[in-house]
Parts: C-alpha cells; structure tokens; sequence
C-alpha cells in the first residue's frame, strides 16, 4: 500500500473518531488505534492532530463547495445565486464545527492552519462568483466595466469577517453554540445592498 493510500485510510479513520468523541478529546493514540498504528508510525504520516484535521475538513469542504456551486447555478438571479451560495457557506461551516464539536480555542488553533491549505478551493470561489457577476453585467444587470473579481473577493471577505465576529464575541465555549443566524440576517441585508450599488 502507498503513503497516500495509507494517509487515505487514516483520514477516513480519523474522520469517524473526531465525529464521535470531538476534535479536542481525540488523541492521536485515539487516531492510531482505529487504523492499527502505533502513536510513532501516525507520526510518519501526520506530524499532529491538526494537521491530520484540517486536510480532513479541505478534502470535505472541497467535495461540498463543488455541490453547492452547482445548487446555486439553478437559482434564478444573479442576487438569489450569491445570497443561497453564501448562506449555505455559513451553515456548512457551523455544520462542520458543530460535528466536531470544536472549542472556541481549537477553532483558534486550526483556522490560520485550514486557511493556508484552503488558497486553492478559494480561488475556485471566487472564479464561481466571478462567473455568476460577469454573467450579470452581459446580460446588462450590472455595471460594463465593474472588476467583478474585486466585488467577489469582498463578498467572501465580509462574510469571514462577519463569522470571526460572531465568533468572538460569543463568549461561549464550543464553537456549535456560537449563533450564526445574525451572520445570516446582516449576509441577507448587506448583499442586495452591494449588488445594486453596481446595477446598471
């Protein structure tokens, strides 16, 4: 067996232990008993518990964003295509932590390590909202001329900015009790706001 069918097996081990006892009390003993590893032969393959975890959540999150690219293109405006798209990003993202049961500080951990290893699915978003606001100014909903990757990086970059202050300010401990539904209401007033702002 190679090394990326071994670390291929680990995941998918790895995935069911972090959904049934949490991501801050699994171990890495944990991990390794599930596969028949021992805690020094997991080390060849993951050098932490963190990094095992976050190319878990990208491998999802990759599978996941795909689908919803494709859910959202049925929608019937360019508005209800980027509002949908960005709602469902936000429940996701609540749905993975709530299944991992992540504490507000292993969510600290974790994010600045996702986010470098995320730059690619990134760059997949913002081509997708590219694409749906390009589509709009041809069919002459908005603005000849306006830098629709500029309006698609801001979107993704004010929904964040809004999860990480919600997050913060929470004051709770697990990161599955943070209420994103404000996330959602201010994602729903702000974006038509933005939109018209480059109507035609």
């Amino acid at each position: 067996m190679s090394k990326e069918d071994n670390k291929a097996k680990i995941k998918e081990a790895a995935s069911k232990v972090f959904a049934r006892y949490g991501y801050d009390k699994t171990t890495l003993e944990d991990i390794g008993k599930a596969v028949n590893l021992n805690k020094t032969s997991l080390y060849y393959y993951y050098k932490n518990k963190e990094t095992l975890f976050t190319e878990i959540i990208l491998g999802e999150s990759e599978l996941y964003m795909a689908q919803l690219q494709q859910k959202a293109s049925k929608k019937k405006s360019t508005e209800d295509k980027i509002v949908h798209y960005l709602l469902e990003r936000i429940r996701y993202y609540h749905q993975v932590v709530n299944l991992h049961q992540l504490s507000i500080e292993a969510l600290q951990l974790v994010e600045p390590m996702f986010h470098a290893l995320y730059q690619d699915v990134l760059l997949r978003e913002l081509k997708f909202l590219s694409e749906i606001l390009e589509k709009g100014v041809k069919e002459g909903t908005y603005q000849k001329g306006t830098d629709v990757g500029r309006v698609a990086a801001h979107l993704l970059a004010l929904e964040d900015s809004l999860k990480q202050r919600t997050i913060q300010s929470s004051g709770v401990r697990f990161a599955a009790e943070v209420d994103y539904s404000k996330v959602e209401e201010e994602l729903k007033f702000i974006i038509p706001i933005i939109l018209k702002g480059i109507q035609s």
